[in-house]
C-alpha cells in the first residue's frame, strides 16, 4: 500500500483479502486455535504460497451472469441467496422463472 493508505487498492481487495486469510489461519494453526485439521496441515506445512492459493478456491466468487450462478450451484454454501436448506436445482428454478417475470 502507498503511504498513507488505509485500504489497499479496489483491484487488490481479492488478493489482499486471501493473504490475510492466510495470515489469520497460520496464526490460529500455531496457537492451537484451528479446528479443520486440512487448514491446520496446511499452515503448519510452511508453503506460504500454497496455503494462500487453497485460500483462494474457497473465497466466494460473485456471479456477473445468471448462467455464471446457475453453474456455481452444486456450492451453494458461496452463495448467500441460496440458502442450505433448499436443493440447489430448486433455488436455481426458483430464479430462473423469477428472472422470466422481469
Amino acid at each position: 500500500m502507498a503511504a498513507g493508505e488505509l485500504y489497499p487498492r479496489i483491484e487488490r481487495i481479492r488478493e489482499v483479502s486471501a493473504e490475510l486469510a492466510a495470515a489469520f489461519i497460520h496464526q490460529a494453526a500455531r496457537e492451537g486455535l484451528a479446528k479443520d485439521q486440512k487448514w491446520v496441515d496446511l499452515a503448519m506445512a510452511g508453503d506460504a504460497d500454497k496455503l494462500v492459493a487453497e485460500v483462494r478456491r474457497f473465497m466466494w466468487l460473485p456471479a456477473e451472469t445468471f448462467e455464471q450462478l446457475r453453474q456455481c450451484c452444486p456450492h451453494t454454501h458461496h452463495h448467500p441467496v441460496m440458502p442450505h436448506s433448499h436443493d440447489a436445482h430448486e433455488v436455481v428454478a426458483e430464479i430462473s422463472a423469477a428472472a422470466g417475470k422481469l
